[in-house]
């Protein structure tokens, strides 16, 4: 097959699976999954933080 007719079918695809291209490169998407991953790293690194010194086991 033609690799020019391979690739003008995957960008349909493309086009069909994301017409509004949320999760194409320069939009929100990176960005939100880049705080989430950020915010959720604190929140864990508090949680270890605040259970330190505790012994829960004794």
């Amino acid at each position: 097959m033609d690799p020019l007719l391979i690739a003008n079918i995957k960008q349909k695809a493309i086009d069909a699976a994301a017409p509004n291209a949320v999760f194409e490169p320069g939009s929100f998407f990176p960005w939100a999954s880049a705080i989430f991953f950020i915010v959720s790293a604190a929140l864990v690194w508090l949680m270890i933080k605040a259970g330190k010194g505790k012994n829960y086991g004794d």
